[in-house]
């Protein structure tokens, strides 16, 4: 039988592992609601990953790739633990920080830090 410290290690780990879900999750909901569209590949490479970040974009601007972010989103939400490493939100298209800087109409500059934020926020709002 567990000791109490274990029983309430297990509850500390499992608020951790679902607020840090819904947290990244919320943050790249808000991301996609906000990013700039042209093609919509900045948009679908909004994926995350756990344990590492990823290294190469999904699709191209030719052929956008919506499935691979949905899914990531799906994932983390429906089996992250922390003991499987940090949940990294990713975006690999060699044009996101310019459009982070403000180079698109469309977004002000500094929009990925204000969703990041806000998604922050609205979690630690609605953990109690």
């Amino acid at each position: 039988m567990p000791s109490q410290t274990d029983r309430i290690m297990i509850e500390v780990d499992g608020f951790t592992s679902k607020l840090t879900a819904k947290t990244a999750v919320t943050a790249v909901r808000l991301l996609k609601e906000r990013t700039p569209v042209d093609t919509g590949w900045a948009r679908s490479n909004l994926v995350l990953s756990v344990g590492a970040p990823t290294t190469d974009p999904v699709g191209s601007k030719d052929s956008v790739d919506n499935g691979t972010s949905e899914g990531s989103i799906s994932l983390v939400q429906s089996t992250y633990q922390t003991k499987q490493g940090s949940v990294f939100i990713n975006n690999r298209v060699f044009y996101i920080n310019r459009l982070n800087s403000g180079s698109s109409d469309q977004a002000p500059a500094g929009f990925i830090e204000r969703a990041i934020n806000e998604a922050i926020t609205l979690s630690q709002r609605s953990r109690g």
